[in-house]
């Protein structure tokens, strides 16, 4: 799997999902710490304990309530 490909990683009950850019997702039995020190160094940000997202596919970012 190409690290450019991944947008979003979820992780649930011990299994981390990730979610690719073509809209598949791909289900691994490891948790997203595992995943963790490898991403970051891709990148990636820990956006909440359960996900983590690749900066690459952020289109924006900001408070809505206004």
């Amino acid at each position: 799997m190409v690290i450019n490909y991944i947008v979003i990683l979820k992780w649930k009950e011990n299994y981390t999902f990730f979610h690719l850019r073509d809209g598949k997702a791909k289900m691994y039995a490891y948790c997203i710490r595992s995943y963790e020190h490898i991403l970051r160094a891709k990148g990636f940000s820990c956006v909440h304990k359960l996900f983590m997202i690749n900066p690459l596919y952020l289109l924006n970012y900001g408070n809505d309530e206004n």
